[in-house]
């Protein structure tokens, strides 16, 4: 069961089978990997991070800090493996009482609905349109977690949790940010995340989480 200070959806329209999510209500922690196109093997990446940041999280308390390092030791497990596993872009969402710690890596997205106001993207993308330029997994291309923070929340905001798939690079793959906001405005998260999925016109795997604060 979800926790009943927030109310959860999630998403998910696979294509090559690169994405992968995580949804952990008892932690309040959600992310969504997403592993890089060029790479078959990258969706084991994507994999293999959302499982190390689960098991690093649930041994350490919530911050901004923590998802750093749960991606770092993320990264590690990745190139360490005996197996290339490829690269991954990685957002985190981690709810404790009244914040939102957050961390980023690529150009997955965190999106914030502050209650019935405007949408607005909390991270930044690393990298040109669909050229990424951080991302676990690649020793020439990981410069470490530079995006990170915390957020106070209140009853009634949103979050939303993409990959690429889900907002596009350029041109008329490229979702306005009205298009963004439509797509979650319903209350309930199942429908707002499926809408994400649905509005989505990129031709790749599409992931959505989305997570309404119902008390802090």
């Amino acid at each position: 069961m979800y926790s009943v200070n927030f109310s959860v959806g999630l998403a998910e329209q696979p294509l090559h089978g690169q994405d992968r999510a995580l949804v952990n209500p008892e932690l309040g922690l959600f992310v969504v990997c997403d592993g890089l196109g060029e790479f078959l093997e990258s969706g084991l990446a994507a994999e293999r991070a959302t499982k190390a940041i689960e098991t690093y999280c649930r041994a350490h308390e919530p911050s901004p800090e923590t998802l750093a390092e749960a991606f770092e030791s993320a990264h590690r497990e990745i190139i360490e493996s005996p197996k290339f596993l490829g690269s991954t872009t990685v957002v985190a969402a981690w709810v404790h009482e009244d914040s939102l710690n957050w961390a980023s890596v690529g150009d997955s997205r965190l999106y914030l609905r502050a209650g019935s106001g405007g949408i607005r993207m909390i991270t930044r993308d690393e990298g040109y349109r669909n050229i990424v330029d951080n991302v676990l997994g690649d020793r020439r291309c990981f410069y470490g977690v530079r995006q990170q923070g915390a957020i106070t929340l209140t009853p009634g905001d949103k979050l939303a949790l993409v990959s690429d798939g889900i907002t596009g690079d350029a041109g008329a793959d490229l979702l306005s940010i009205g298009e963004l906001y439509k797509a979650i405005a319903p209350d309930d998260s199942q429908e707002a995340a499926d809408n994400l999925v649905q509005v989505a016109r990129k031709h790749d795997d599409r992931t959505a989480i989305v997570v309404r604060i119902l008390a802090v």
